[in-house]
């Protein structure tokens, strides 16, 4: 048999030869390598799987531009439905809302976000819709109206003095700014059926204000020019007053406030209701204590406030910010990698055990294993890698398939003590019965056989997994890359550091029949015979196939960013529950984006065709947009309300743009939509879409629809999402087609080198790809079937799965080739079945070991690792069915293995 030599053998060698040297420097390399583990990233946040595309750069840029770095601090109140017909549930709303804004860690850092305030709640709503729109709240107007009458009537003698009289009665109109914590924590709700029936009516003051503004402008009729100066700051002061409380007279106050409410009782709020919102928004674009990350501070004041109205109130109060929603999410999934990582070990190392029936080689191949996985943590960090929630399965799947190797290792060199002590006459009864010599001997020969197949295995995975940074997703660029450099440094242990270790080591004295089992079975006798008659096993293949292949029709795309969250998490849940029951309050808003002068004719035509075009769409129930914050805005400015008005001359739209670019009140208003050289413009809004098919389908359809009123850009984070959906389609499909060919290209490569006969070479490489692209049609099959769904972490099991393959189908034909040179009179049967009664035997302990590493995953709190596990069990299962039936059978069916010798037949 030809053995292909690789540049890894002279290490195996040199490590047994030198295994001090060997552990020395391996054991210094990995510690310097290792501790630049501290520079990895991690990140929970759904923009860990976005696409670097045009898209994703727009989404950055709008949020750069126009977005603020806030938390929203959100206190949810829970009570009985009907509970806000009672005016203690409005008492208990009041006081958490006061509470909230004056709360001494945060009093500094309230950020204006609701109008002209920092928070927001069904309190303070309702006191401001008294104080603007209650009529019966309107203890104000009959005085302003007896002085503007008084004013009307008078005369020179008495015109100054009632002039002064109607400038205290002007002061008394309620100004149209939301009510402070104060005014929040004295308001008294009186009985709340009496006004929710009035403010479901809609009624206002409209009329009464409407009168009283005309009251103002009749007051300079008829009048002199000294009276008129006289006159002239009452009606201004009027005016100014009126105008904005008028305006607010148009806006339905009720229909913000039911955004409090959940969805589905905002048709009757006042008796369905459970829940309640109180907001808090916090500027975060500065460190609240010095010294401290600000996502801990806020965390902290979080919980502390929730600790605070829990006792205070004796109610069911939760608070939720962001800052505590990824700080707690984090902190869990580190945790769990710890404890999947711990679980996988305890299991990898029964089963080990079990093979190895020592505490030593377990432990030595456990801990190497260990190392490369800190190798590995360390290189990544040095390339400065981005790892999500999806990368906890990463240290599993290292674990998983890295002990397989150093089990083939210790596997054979235990066979090849055996096959020693079979070729002299000494009589030994345990392995510590071997002189140093023959012990060096055997691991040499043992490793490098070995190595031979994990050769070709390792370089085609490796390949493989790199084929993941053609994918546009981080995840899996990061994915790919790490997998791979994690193989390669457990190869390299595995045939270097290993073999130091056992050579280092005082041997064992475990007798040799329980060292290692290579006698024949009934099972491999089996297989054995059914080789015989090849187009049995290769048709009930097919006929298994076909109705699996089917199944692949029916497999899904299942990404979803939200199944890497811990459901089991409180501030998790209170994240769901807010985005379930409140319309996506944590969800970011889809952008128009809009380039050109946005303050000028063309601009505000362009503005007002989009927004009739997204008004129109059934799927959009939210929207805002620059213009409708200006007219909002200027009910309470009266100079913007003076700008608006007088537009209609080019020269009036520059004055309007200057205003809003340079004034600091304009830039407070104007920052949100307009960017800050007035070139462009955005629209934000929001859509019931929630399905990644149709998201894609409606964004097309909604920007063809835009792009009939000129240019316009769309981005957003749901739109990205589903595009991250469409591209883990893509990416299973792209992913596990680049891996198959790279794996046919390398194992017909290797056999063509290590065959005289080259076209039997490519024959053979191609025959050994022949099982596994079966796998991978049963493994999708199966999971189309299922219902499984591609996700963040299944999108990889082709690749996983071929890769897998291909180390059982090299250890098998290397094997296999091993047997045929060793007794080439045996035949067929004899071969196949002595195959499988050694590397075989590796191979199904390998395979119980890869699946009770990835077993552990369904510990997981998150569905995608649960699912990968449980995918990845029946892919491991059927790997090793393909390599150890299917693949002898197609060896003998295209005559890859050769007759036995004519001393055989005699």
């Amino acid at each position: 048999m030809i053995i292909l030599g690789n540049p890894f053998d002279k290490l195996s060698v040199l490590s047994v030869d030198y295994p001090k040297r060997t552990l020395a420097v391996s054991i210094i390399g990995v510690l310097f390598i290792a501790s630049f583990a501290r520079f990895l990233v991690f990140d929970v946040g759904e923009d860990s799987f976005f696409p670097q595309n045009e898209t994703t750069e727009l989404l950055y840029e709008v949020e750069d531009t126009y977005t603020v770095d806030v938390d929203l601090i959100r206190a949810i109140v829970r009570f009985n439905e009907g509970d806000l017909l009672d005016g203690e549930t409005w008492q208990l709303l009041a006081s958490i809302e006061s509470e909230l804004l004056t709360y001494e860690g945060l009093s500094e850092h309230h950020l204006v976000l609701f109008g002209d305030s920092a928070n927001a709640g069904p309190a303070s709503s309702v006191i401001f819709w008294q104080k603007v729109q209650d009529p019966t709240s309107d203890t104000w107007s009959s005085g302003v109206e007896g002085a503007l009458q008084s004013v009307l009537s008078a005369n020179n003698s008495t015109l100054n003095d009632v002039v002064g009289t109607a400038l205290t009665s002007v002061a008394t109109i309620p100004s149209p700014t939301s009510p402070n914590s104060t005014d929040i924590s004295s308001w008294n709700p009186g009985n709340p059926t009496e006004w929710q029936t009035r403010m479901d009516l809609g009624m206002n003051n409209s009329e009464q204000i409407s009168y009283l503004i005309g009251l103002v402008s009749s007051l300079s009729v008829n009048r002199t020019p000294e009276q008129l100066a006289v006159i002239g700051p009452l009606q201004g002061a009027a005016m100014a007053s009126l105008i904005p409380l008028y305006e607010l007279q148009n806006i339905d106050l009720r229909a913000n406030m039911i955004t409090m409410f959940p969805k589905d009782a905002r048709s009757e709020p006042w008796t369905k209701a459970s829940i309640a919102l109180v907001t808090l928004a916090i500027d975060t674009s500065e460190p609240i204590v010095e010294g401290e990350a600000l996502d801990v501070t806020i965390t902290e004041y979080t919980i502390d406030i929730e600790k605070i109205m829990i006792e205070s109130h004796d109610d069911e109060i939760t608070v939720f910010s962001f800052s505590r929603f990824f700080g707690e999410q984090t902190s869990t999934i580190g945790k769990e990698i710890g404890i999947l990582t711990s679980a996988s070990l305890v299991v990898l190392g029964i089963i080990l055990w079990w093979k190895f029936r020592s505490v030593r080689d377990t432990s030595i191949v456990l801990t190497l294993t260990l190392l490369a996985i800190a190798a590995t943590y360390g290189v990544s960090g040095i390339m400065k890698m981005e790892f999500n929630a999806a990368m906890n399965s990463i240290p599993i799947l290292l674990l998983a398939i890295g002990v397989d190797y150093g089990l083939h290792v210790v596997l054979r060199y235990r066979e090849e003590l055996k096959l020693i002590d079979g070729e002299d006459n000494v009589s030994r009864d345990t392995m510590a019965d071997f002189s140093a010599d023959l012990r060096a001997k055997a691991l040499k020969t043992g490793t490098i056989l070995t190595s031979a197949a994990l050769v070709v295995a390792i370089v085609t995975d490796m390949v493989g997994f790199l084929s993941f940074r053609l994918s546009s997703q981080k995840f899996l660029v990061t994915f790919g890359t790490v997998i791979a450099i994690g193989l390669f440094f457990i190869y390299l242990f595995s045939v270097t550091l290993l073999p130091a270790m056992l050579r280092l080591l005082k041997a064992q004295k475990l007798p040799l029949n329980r060292s290692v089992k290579v006698e024949e079975d009934s099972f491999s006798k089996w297989v054995g015979n059914i080789v015989e008659t090849p187009w049995k096993v290769i048709a009930a293949a097919v006929l298994l196939s076909l109705p699996v292949a089917i199944g692949v029709q029916h497999l899904e795309v299942g990404f979803d960013a939200d199944e890497q969250y811990d459901v089991t998490i409180p501030v998790v849940k209170d994240f769901f529950l807010l985005d379930d029951e409140f319309g996506g309050q944590n969800r970011a808003p889809l952008y128009v984006v809009m380039d050109g002068p946005a303050i000028s004719i063309d601009g505000k035509e362009t503005y007002e065709s989009a927004i009739a075009t997204i008004s129109s769409h059934s799927k959009i129930y939210a929207h805002e947009g620059l213009w409708a914050a200006l007219e909002i805005e200027s009910s309470r400015n009266p100079e913007l309300q003076s700008l608006l008005s007088s537009l209609g001359s080019e020269q009036s739209y520059v004055e309007l743009e200057s205003w809003l670019l340079n004034n600091e009140t304009g830039r407070d208003i104007s920052f949100r939509y307009l960017s800050p050289d007035g070139q462009q413009s955005v629209i934000s809004f929001q859509t019931s879409t929630t399905d990644w098919k149709a998201t894609v389908n409606f964004v097309d359809e909604l920007s063809d629809s835009l792009s009939e009123h000129g240019e316009f850009r769309l981005s957003g984070r749901g739109l990205i999402l589903a595009q991250v959906s469409e591209d883990v389609a893509f990416s299973s499909v792209a992913s596990t087609a680049i891996v198959a060919t790279v794996i046919l290209f390398t194992l017909i490569l290797i056999n063509v080198s290590r065959e005289e006969n080259k076209v039997k070479g490519i024959v053979k490489g191609f025959t050994m790809w022949i099982p596994l692209a079966v796998v991978v049609l049963w493994v999708y099959g199966l999971m189309g079937w299922t219902g499984y769904q591609l996700n963040s972490q299944t999108v990889t099991i082709g690749a996983l799965t071929l890769g897998l393959g291909v180390d059982y189908s090299v250890h098998f034909v290397t094997r296999l080739d091993e047997e045929i040179e060793h007794d080439p009179s045996a035949g067929t049967s004899a071969w196949v079945s002595k195959t499988n009664a050694t590397t075989g035997r590796a191979m199904m302990g390998a395979a119980l070991t890869t699946a009770g590493g990835f077993a552990v995953l369904n510990l997981s709190s998150l569905l995608p690792l649960r699912l990968f596990g449980q995918a990845f069990v029946v892919a491991i299962l059927l790997a090793l069915i393909s390599s150890i039936i299917l693949l002898p059978a197609l060896f003998s069916l295209f005559g890859l293995i050769p007759k036995p010798t004519l001393d055989s037949e005699e």
